[in-house]
């Protein structure tokens, strides 16, 4: 969908702003919270596309991002990123390192 809103294939409603760069490629800002705001406001911002959209977005390799054909995107996606993440689902009973998403995988440094 970060890509879709990008190209202007599917509405910005959420308004996310996207800014460009010679090193890391079009990047999505999170939006503000003030950090005045209930602990119950705070989860629900960081559980919000609004911030989980920009913040997988900008693990998108910088090459892939300012890709135009959804194709080539996706092929993009899978051969530079994708096809390097482990997939390690978690189970019962064991310890995983985290919960096998993007944003942990890439916080471990993978």
């Amino acid at each position: 969908t970060m890509w879709k809103i990008l190209n202007g294939y599917h509405p910005n409603n959420m308004g996310i702003e996207f800014q460009s760069s010679k090193r890391n490629g079009i990047t999505a800002k999170l939006p503000k919270l003030s950090k005045s705001g209930k602990a119950k406001h705070q989860t629900m911002y960081d559980a919000s596309f609004a911030v989980l959209g920009p913040k997988l977005w900008n693990l998108v390799p910088a090459a892939a991002t300012s890709v135009k054909d959804i194709e080539i995107f996706k092929a993009e996606l899978n051969k530079n990123f994708l096809s390097k993440m482990p997939d390690k689902p978690p189970a019962k009973g064991y310890t995983c390192e985290n919960i096998n998403s993007l944003l942990g995988w890439c916080s471990n440094g993978t």
